[in-house]
């Protein structure tokens, strides 16, 4: 029976180090990331592989805020799903993709002033390049 669990367990540790692997990834696309996770009810992979501090928490607690709210609008303006969403100050990104209905990659980055950076064209790359890839290893995930 321990031979079951101790497998099981494996397979999870192997498939978050393949999520934190993806999140690496992510730097390709959003430049002076400052910390990026695969979030549900809690971190399941981060990267930089950070899993407390006072700004992760905040980050956090500010990241269901949002969720919450822009889930309560996409509704009110009669969008059923909600893939993602984006907020822009002057110095930090804050963008969001869900993976499914309860996770989703979470990313804070500091502002680019490179003029060709193009957050548009993030975005679709991270739709099409690496959240698919993630929906398949949460699916893996959530199967255990």
């Amino acid at each position: 029976m321990g031979g079951i669990c101790s497998r099981t367990e494996a397979r999870r540790s192997l498939l978050i180090e393949m999520l934190t692997e993806r999140l690496r990834h992510i730097e390709e696309i959003f430049p002076h990331i400052v910390y990026s996770c695969v979030y549900s009810d809690c971190v399941l992979a981060s990267h930089p592989t950070v899993s407390e501090g006072k700004e992760i928490d905040e980050f956090l607690n500010t990241l269901q805020h949002i969720r919450t709210t822009a889930t309560h609008f996409a509704s009110s303006v009669e969008i059923n799903l909600l893939h993602s969403f984006r907020i822009e100050g002057t110095s930090h990104i804050i963008a969001c993709y869900m993976i499914d209905d309860s996770h989703m990659i979470a990313i804070n980055c500091t502002s680019n002033s490179d003029p060709a950076f193009n957050v548009i064209q993030a975005d679709e790359r991270m739709k099409t390049v690496i959240v698919p890839p993630m929906q398949e290893l949460i699916v893996q995930l959530v199967a255990l």
